[in-house]
């Protein structure tokens, strides 16, 4: 991650043209015009000083700022990284403040779409093949041929952007993700990739130091403290420790088990008891009805039997037709099997057949599966876009994947006090 930090910082400083941190500065170009390359860069002496020609990988104060536009309306899911707008500066097009996190999401996922259409083909190709290169290289799962390609493709990129940055840009940060490949293959057996766990353990020291005479402290130490105290933690009931506390996504105890596992609704909604309740159109209700008696597995033996019917009515555009008369003929079927008293039907499927109220509760905020979803208006004034969503579908579709944006959360409430939780999407 350090590596990535003084990449990125390397790129921004030189794209951005940042006075006293940039490696393109007037040493480079005489450096250039020494060496007798790239005469369009060298350096014009007027007399009392150097003129110094603009480069074709250095941005102008509009171009900045398009970039710092697209980083200060930027929105990521929520934990993915920090609030990376504090630290633009749309006005004078500067990034200031960017910490190694940071950095390390910018140059793996933002730096593509932030130049796209800025900088030139020749300058643009190389810094994605480099964000490719660190994102493929901090992936969860490694293997040794992908691990090769990237040995190989490394110093292909280097090569590309030694076509363009002066000499001056290429320090031993830029050369080390050249041996961060090979370095990865030797230490697969290693339980760290990253050294960033031990290097915690010597800024909490530092930083704890009592006595500034001696500073210095031990990593072992404290890493074989924390491993004593993470020990001891596990025999610790009533006192809260990180194997104990609930988690930030926290969806609640699970609920008891019901007839009609329909009814058991795992998670909860964000600030509960602040919902706004309203009034659903019956052609709302009648649609939220029938797609939960669809996805109900207990109803479907009822489906084919309301198919057949239509199918002996002999009828056309069968799958529309159900849908227009299932939900009735199902309250029908059920209240009927239920006066008879023959013990086929359950309360619980008795409740879901009557429908749930039309007064439901409307949240803005969900969270479920340790996941937190909010609407896209709730989102709209947040710097975190959690609205998205995604369906598989089913056999008939291929099994495509449908994506979509959350717009309402709707706790609908059936007899017996049963509820259910329906998403929906655009």
């Amino acid at each position: 991650m350090h590596i990535e930090k003084n990449v990125n910082d390397n790129i921004l400083w030189i794209l951005f043209n940042i006075d006293g941190k940039s490696k393109d500065n007037l040493n480079a170009r005489l450096d250039l015009k020494e060496m007798g390359i790239r005469s369009e860069l060298h350096p014009i002496d007027n007399g009392n000083n150097f003129v110094i020609p603009q480069a074709c990988y250095t941005l102008n104060l509009d171009e900045r700022r398009v970039v710092c536009q697209f980083l200060a309306n930027l929105k990521v899911p929520d934990g993915y990284s920090s609030n990376i707008s504090q630290c633009v500066n749309v006005k004078e097009g500067q990034l200031t403040g960017m910490k190694s996190h940071d950095c390390h999401v910018f140059i793996e996922d933002h730096l593509p779409p932030a130049f796209r259409g800025i900088l030139p083909k020749e300058v643009y190709e190389p810094l994605v093949e480099l964000s490719i290169f660190f994102k493929q290289l901090c992936s969860k799962t490694l293997k040794i041929d992908m691990l090769e390609r990237l040995e190989h493709n490394i110093v292909m990129t280097i090569c590309k952007l030694e076509l363009i940055f002066p000499p001056a840009f290429f320090d031993i940060m830029i050369h080390l993700p050249i041996h961060l490949p090979l370095e990865a293959r030797l230490a697969g057996l290693v339980h760290y990739r990253w050294m960033y766990p031990f290097e915690r353990y010597l800024r909490k020291l530092k930083s704890n130091v009592r006595n500034k005479a001696h500073p210095e402290g031990s990593i072992a130490l404290a890493y074989l403290a924390d491993k004593c105290l993470t020990f001891c933690s596990r025999y610790l009931d009533r006192t809260e420790t990180k194997f104990n506390r609930q988690e930030r996504n926290f969806e609640g105890p699970k609920m008891q088990v019901t007839e009609l596992p329909i009814f058991q609704n795992n998670g909860r909604p964000l600030n509960r008891g602040k919902g706004i309740f309203r009034k659903l159109s019956y052609q709302d209700w009648n649609h939220a009805q029938l797609y939960i008696l669809k996805n109900c597995e207990e109803v479907q033996p009822f489906l084919i039997e309301h198919q057949k019917e239509l199918e002996e009515e002999g009828l056309r555009n069968l799958p529309s037709r159900q849908d227009e008369t299932f939900v009735k003929w199902f309250e029908s079927r059920i209240q009927r099997a239920h006066c008879e008293g023959n013990g086929s039907v359950s309360i619980q499927l008795l409740h879901l057949s009557c429908g749930p109220n039309r007064m439901v509760t409307c949240y803005s905020g969900y969270i479920v599966n340790g996941f937190r979803f909010h609407t896209y208006k709730r989102e709209i004034r947040r710097q975190i876009q959690n609205s998205g969503v995604i369906v598989k579908g089913d056999e008939q579709s291929g099994s495509r994947e449908y994506y979509g944006v959350l717009t309402d959360i709707l706790e609908l409430e059936y007899g017996g006090r049963n509820k259910i939780v329906l998403f929906k999407c655009d």
